[in-house]
């Protein structure tokens, strides 16, 4: 399966944004947290700016990696 950059990007965002089941507090070190902060906002502001559409309304909605 190929996917477009497009979908890559959704498909990290969904991965960081459900890491530690959502609540980013629960990171063993808070510059994960920050860092996971920084990549969110990169994420929106680069989406905003493409104009990168999606079905997908939460990152849950995202298909598995390995999905066919």
């Amino acid at each position: 399966m190929t996917m477009t950059k497009d979908e890559l990007l959704e498909a990290a965002w969904g991965i960081i944004a459900n890491a530690y089941g959502g609540d980013w507090d629960k990171a063993q070190h808070p510059a994960w947290k920050q860092a996971a902060e920084q990549w969110r906002d990169n994420y929106h502001e680069i989406v905003a700016s493409l104009e990168i559409s999606s079905d997908a309304e939460t990152p849950l909605d995202i298909a598995p990696l390995n999905a066919d």
